[in-house]
């Protein structure tokens, strides 16, 4: 519901006009919901000692429950921040009608904040908010895909050639670090592990309709055990309504001998589908039944410029073969800039210096 307050100008139009007024008047007041908090510390101090002498887990991570505060006193103490906080992010969002998706971005720079502009997105329906990654992430101990079937992630994600490190284990068809993705996602290397019993893995997104993912990397590693069908993708696993990828890389890993019908780089495009100018270097140890090297359902495809290391499943003309020898000498960088060299106008970067070479070139600075 509160996605469909926020696309729609009405509603949410009288939700900043109803917030207005509680607060102008004082029944919506920090300091009251403080006090109250305050009431219940003492009041509820036997029993939290009980609850925690049965689950020993006061100083443990659980989900949906990001910050560690130490202690008793020091969970309250979260609390309090977390309704002052919360007062002041309210007043911002709400004192303009327009969708506060238009009118944000996220600087995330550690595992908490990414969790949280997840939250954002998924629960507060902050669809649109757009993030910029200002350093490498160890996501590995959350398990949180950014996007839902109701709250597809519209916005821009940026993630500045940093890294998001993951440790999924699913047992529902989505599997990805996006789980359902109609914006755009950049400038991002993903890399860790997907443990699935279900569909729809992928290195980028579960499902995409009509978003672009550009100069992405995937180095996940895709274990799956479900027999038959997976329609699992290095990058996105389905195209639902369309989309775009391009000058991106998969270079990870697909296991599970049961498992068939993949897609080296998309798992199966729905509608039509742009790929181009992507590198398809995945080790697929997967059943090839079913199987493309690069998408399946490839007549709703439009590929360009794009190669692969090893076939897997049906290959198509469009694509085209690679070495390991062009990929380690900088010839296929070099072919992927348009035979050109000036790092103004291209893309590719690959390092060649010995002792520090990058055995295949890369979409980002």
């Amino acid at each position: 519901w509160a996605g469909r307050i926020q696309s729609d100008p009405l509603l949410r139009e009288e939700l900043c006009t109803m917030w207005s007024d509680l607060r102008e008047s004082g029944r919506m007041d920090p300091e009251s919901f403080v006090q109250y908090l305050d009431s219940l510390e003492d009041y509820v101090d036997a029993s939290q000692r009980l609850n925690f002498l049965r689950w020993d887990n006061l100083l443990q991570y659980t989900m949906g429950n990001p910050q560690i505060g130490g202690s008793y006193a020091g969970e309250v103490e979260v609390v309090r921040s977390f309704i002052r906080d919360r007062f002041v992010w309210m007043d911002r969002r709400l004192s303009n009608p327009d969708p506060v998706s238009r009118l944000d971005t996220m600087h995330i720079a550690d595992a908490s904040d990414l969790f949280r502009f997840t939250m954002r997105v998924n629960q507060m329906g902050e669809t649109g908010l757009n993030a910029i990654l200002e350093a490498d992430i160890d996501y590995r101990d959350y398990d949180q895909s950014i996007g839902t079937s109701s709250a597809y992630y519209n916005g821009t994600f940026d993630g500045g050639g940093h890294r998001i490190l993951i440790d999924f284990h699913r047992t529902d068809n989505i599997a990805a670090p996006f789980g359902y993705l109609s914006g755009t996602v950049q400038n991002l290397v993903v890399e860790g592990d997907i443990h699935t019993s279900a569909k729809f893995a992928a290195g980028i997104a579960s499902h995409s309709y009509g978003s672009t993912v550009q100069r992405c990397v995937s180095l996940v590693h895709i274990h799956s055990t479900i027999s038959g069908d997976g329609t699992h993708g290095g990058l996105v696993a389905v195209t639902d309504g369309g989309g775009t990828i391009r000058q991106c890389v998969f270079a990870g890993s697909m296991e599970g001998n049961k498992t068939g019908y993949n897609g080296g780089i998309v798992g199966w495009a729905s509608t039509v589908t742009k790929i181009e100018d992507c590198l398809q270097l995945g080790d697929i140890q997967c059943s090839s039944e079913g199987s493309h090297t690069i998408s399946r359902n490839y007549g709703n495809v439009q590929s360009s410029g794009c190669f692969y290391l090893q076939p897997y499943g049906e290959i198509s003309t469009s694509e085209r073969h690679t070495t390991e020898r062009a990929l380690s000498n900088g010839s296929l960088c070099y072919r992927l800039n348009g035979n050109s060299t000036d790092a103004s106008t291209t893309v590719w970067r690959q390092n060649l210096d010995t002792g520090m070479a990058d055995s295949y070139p890369v979409p980002l600075q």
